[in-house]
């Protein structure tokens, strides 16, 4: 596997090569660009690219430049994270095993996969001019990885158990990282559609104005307060400007250096932001225009999809990839001429569009906690959800009962796995829960052994236009059987600070990651390893050593040593075994309930060039649109 990645790589750094070598002399620019270079503001375009660019190949037609690109997010910056995410390594929209170099040139991987050279693009450059070296990837590694007050806990996924893997400077623009043994996945981990450069690299020349290595403290301290931080706390000051560096930060700041095709050119509000291209980006055509096409991006965050719905079918969005539903289709079709858009459909990445996952760690409730970790309260729950009304009601009949799971052509699910616990079957719900001595009270709602009602309180932000709807209809299922629930929708920056506090109790999210090639390296919804996941407390244990947090039970144990297996190995047949007990685990254990699986409605401005007529198999819309947004154009 790692020397067919590794051919792969290769292969596309010499076609890549042979491409650039074709092209014209002069490169080609934007005009608000080539004003600018006219004014003596800006060098020349062959001076502010790299010597060898990356030439992206269109979907469908050389693009025209100019204009600005409207998108709607919601709960957080997600388009617009799309849009700017530039990975050292990219995988194709479809979710194979091909892996193409991107921000770096080439990659080499060593037989035993424990050694990985990254060979950088000469003459990259940041969004302010300042090149792109080794000295960034250093800066990121030493100054800010290996600081104990910047990175508390080193990364878990750049060690083997505990050793930490080690950085080694060849020259300018050559770099390796090896680790102690065999690191199979490493690669796929890298080309993650959510890792960016900044996990690899910082712009030196910049932060180091905010390290304290650099900067003497007292010349920080009005920084530090101005940012509201206690004296001293340089470090959370450093973090916060680290944040900044990325364009979907809330944190982001105006005119800091980027490697993103658009940078942060001003903000209206804490909602409102707008994004210029970036003068120095590195991607061409094939007929050497620099990209990005479009000047600008505007950016406004909702917390309320049906601000998002009206603002769609009123002609006010140009891109919405994933935020309306089903149930909304026949209004938005009514509208669709008049606004100028088109609808599409596309095959989602996702196993489930909701699911629930509760905290299993929560430690201010030993007793629900109790209650919880009994498989069979969970099967109850499971079996009280009317999958097929919700599929029929919510998703209009395009959606499938499933429980939570991998894509139906995944290798390491087998047919029994996706309908566990599925069915509709209240009744038996109400016997598990009687048996496990839950008796309801006066008023129909269960007891605890201790005498109290069982609640069962569901806080989330929406991550997703099905959410509240589905949520709704469960929390009357669960009603039924005579558990007190109850629905919550709060603010995402509340929800990730309950969550990594071990605060929650039970959320919602989305069950995505559910390709093969993604659930190798991020198996976040099978396994406790993220901040999605369901217990932070195991996580804490895991990353840590058993340092921190609490220590698993046996069955998340063996979770954690598959994970370790399918990370690590680079035997395809142990790999295979690993993912298999993985989804094993999670079909008789239920530690997710989900839902349904559904497609993935898209709304496309009409005259939008170089966007999906039809969908990739299993690919997600925002990996194939915006996610490559700078190749998007506008026709007219």
């Amino acid at each position: 596997m790692i020397r067919k990645l590794v051919m792969t790589l290769l292969i596309g750094a010499i076609c890549l090569l042979a491409v650039t070598s074709v092209l014209a002399a002069k490169y080609n620019e934007a005009p608000m660009l080539r004003t600018r270079v006219a004014a003596g503001e800006l060098p020349p375009v062959e001076e502010r690219l790299p010597e060898h660019p990356k030439v992206v190949k269109v979907l469908n037609e050389i693009g025209k430049y100019g204009g600005t690109i409207r998108l709607l997010d919601m709960g957080w910056l997600v388009d617009t994270c799309f849009a700017n995410l530039e990975p050292l390594i990219e995988g194709d929209p479809t979710f194979s095993d091909n892996l193409v170099p991107s921000l770096i040139e080439r990659v080499d991987a060593s037989p035993d996969a424990t050694t990985f050279t990254f060979h950088m693009r000469k003459g990259l450059k940041w969004s302010d001019g300042v090149p792109v070296t080794t000295e960034d990837v250093l800066f990121k590694w030493n100054d800010v990885l290996l600081n104990k007050k910047l990175t508390p806990v080193f990364p878990p996924d750049l060690k083997i158990g505990m050793e930490k893997a080690t950085l080694e400077v060849m020259d300018k623009y050559t770099f390796k990282i090896k680790f102690p043994s065999s690191y199979g996945a490493f690669l796929s981990w890298v080309s993650y559609h959510y890792r960016n450069y900044t996990e690899f690299m910082l712009p030196k020349h910049y932060m180091k104005q905010f390290h304290i290595k650099y900067t003497p403290l007292e010349k920080l301290e009005p920084l530090i307060k101005e940012a509201g931080y206690e004296k001293g706390e340089w470090w959370k000051l450093f973090n916060r400007k680290a944040a900044g560096l990325i364009p979907w930060d809330p944190n982001a700041d105006i005119g800091v250096p980027v490697l993103s095709p658009w940078m942060v050119e001003k903000k209206i509000g804490a909602k409102i932001r707008t994004l210029v291209r970036n003068p120095y980006y590195w991607k061409i055509d094939e007929k050497g225009n620099q990209l990005p096409y479009i000047d600008r991006i505007y950016s406004e965050l909702f917390t309320e999809p049906q601000i998002i719905l009206s603002k769609t079918i009123a002609g006010e969005a140009d891109l919405v990839p994933e935020m309306v539903k089903f149930s909304d289709l026949p209004m938005v079709k009514q509208y669709e001429k008049k606004a100028g858009y088109k609808i599409m459909i596309f095959q989602n990445w996702m196993g489930t569009w909701v699911d629930y996952f509760p905290n299993y760690t929560y430690n201010e409730d030993l007793v629900w906690r109790k209650i919880i970790r009994d498989v069979r309260f969970r099967q109850a729950l499971s079996l009280a959800i009317d999958r097929k009304n919700i599929c029929d009601t919510i998703f209009l009949g395009f959606a499938k009962p499933v429980q939570v799971g991998l894509l139906p052509n995944s290798k390491y699910m087998e047919p029994w796995m996706f309908e566990s616990y599925a069915e509709y079957d209240p009744e038996r719900a109400n016997r598990i829960l009687d048996e496990m001595g839950l008796k309801r009270g006066p008023d129909g709602i269960r007891l605890r052994p201790d005498g109290k009602k069982l609640t069962l309180p569901i806080e989330f932000f929406e991550v997703n236009p099905y959410g509240v709807p589905v949520t709704e209809m469960v929390v009357k299922y669960w009603r039924d059987i005579g558990i007190d629930a109850t629905m919550k929708v709060i603010l995402a920056s509340l929800w990730f600070q309950m969550n990594g506090a071990n605060k929650t109790i039970m959320s919602v999210w989305h069950a995505c990651e559910a390709t093969d090639k993604e659930f190798r390296s991020r198996p976040w919804h099978h396994v406790p390893v993220s901040v999605t996941g369901f217990g932070p407390l195991w996580n804490k244990w895991y990353i840590t050593g058993g340092k921190e947090g609490e220590e698993p039970p046996p069955k998340v144990k063996d979770l954690f040593r598959w994970r370790d297996i399918m990370k690590l190995s680079p035997d395809p047949q142990e790999i295979l075994k690993a993912g298999k007990a993985i989804c094993r685990s999670q079909a008789e254990n239920l530690w997710r309930i989900g839902v349904g699986s559904a497609p993935v409605v898209c709304i496309i401005k009409e005259n939008l060039g170089n966007m999906p007529s039809k969908s990739p198999d299993f690919s997600t819309l925002t990996m194939s649109t915006a996610y490559n947004l700078e190749q998007a154009f506008w026709k007219k």
